[in-house]
């Protein structure tokens, strides 16, 4: 049914899993969550969720790679689509929302969402050695001008007009941001911690901000993304290429439950 090889060592879900049941009684729950929803986001701007509980996993306007990197726990920059199919579905956001009706421990928790996600949209994935493109988002001389978020503040990532705006965001969400709209991964190598306040203005090469939802974004400028990064004090720049972990061989956008 589905077909994993991860250099991550996790067990391959390519049977049905024990008391499995029909597609049909599937659609609104899976083996060990009482209720499940799977939809496509619409937006590629929003705020964003990531959330895992002992009795609920809470995914909301994040992209298919983000959902791989986390139920699979690999960096983000280790995921890697092959084709336009595959790489544009990595692109796409969704929405997931996986309910159990008692607590259970959140590793068994983190192994049933990794398998809904298998199974709802339909993953092979295998171990690639294929060298890709990287980017590279490292610390310039003034990048004391991000502003540190104050701590219990609200953290979420949206579109304010011509800006995304990001707050109480750590670095590496930034890099998830830039992955889920550049052409390669993105890097940190900023050396960075903590969670800060900050905005980013995003053009493309016809000189558009924040493309319409659904469309691709190969086509986004470096040079504009590099300019804003420059104003926070940080460096993007395009480095070394290097094999992902994960190489999606197909993906299927599911049907909404």
């Amino acid at each position: 049914m589905i077909s994993i090889s991860a250099a991550t060592g996790v067990t391959a879900w390519n049977a049905p899993l024990p008391g499995a049941q029909s597609n049909s009684a599937l659609e609104n729950s899976f083996p060990g969550f009482q209720s499940v929803s799977v939809n496509w986001s619409g937006e590629v701007s929003g705020k964003t969720l990531m959330q895992d509980t002992c009795v609920q996993v809470q995914y909301t306007g994040v992209t298919l790679t983000q959902i791989i990197s986390r139920v699979y726990e690999v960096p983000i920059h280790q995921i890697a689509g092959a084709g336009i199919s595959a790489g544009n579905v990595l692109r796409e956001r969704f929405d997931i929302t996986a309910t159990a009706d008692h607590c259970i421990p959140l590793d068994q928790v983190r192994q049933m969402t990794q398998a809904l996600v298998n199974e709802r949209f339909k993953l092979v994935v295998q171990n690639e050695s294929q060298s890709h493109k990287v980017y590279v988002l490292s610390a310039g001389a003034y990048s004391s001008q991000l502003q540190s978020a104050l701590a219990g503040s609200p953290s979420f990532i949206e579109e304010s007009g011509d800006l995304v705006v990001f707050r109480n965001q750590s670095i590496p969400m930034l890099c998830d941001f830039l992955r889920s709209i550049m052409d390669g991964p993105v890097l940190d190598h900023t050396g960075l911690k903590g969670s800060y306040d900050f905005s980013l203005k995003v053009q493309n090469r016809g000189g558009e901000y924040m493309p319409a939802p659904g469309s691709y974004f190969g086509d986004l400028s470096f040079e504009s993304i590099r300019r804003s990064a420059q104003k926070l004090g940080l460096q993007f720049t395009i480095g070394s290429s290097q094999p992902p972990e994960i190489f999606v061989v197909d993906a299927e956008k599911p049907e909404p439950h």
